[in-house]
C-alpha cells in the first residue's frame, strides 16, 4: 500500500568518478522504501513457523539528466 512506501529525494555528496565527475560534490539521490510488506511463508504449513514475514527493503540511486 501507500502507507508502507516512501520517498525521499535529497541532494548530498556522492562519488564524483564515472558519469557523475561534471555534477561536483552534490547531487540527487533518491531513495525508496518499503517496510511491513507481508511476505506468506512457503512453510506454512510447518507447525514451528509462522504463516506470513513481513519484510522491509529500501534503495538508494543518483539521479542525473532532466
Amino acid at each position: 500500500t501507500d502507507a508502507q512506501v516512501t520517498v525521499i529525494v535529497t541532494c548530498q555528496a556522492f562519488v564524483n568518478t564515472g558519469i557523475y565527475a561534471d555534477l561536483g560534490d552534490q547531487g540527487p539521490v533518491v531513495t525508496v522504501a518499503a517496510s511491513g510488506v507481508a511476505y506468506p511463508s512457503l512453510f506454512n504449513g510447518l507447525a514451528w513457523l509462522s504463516g506470513a514475514i513481513n519484510l522491509s527493503a529500501k534503495s538508494n540511486a543518483a539521479v542525473i539528466g532532466l
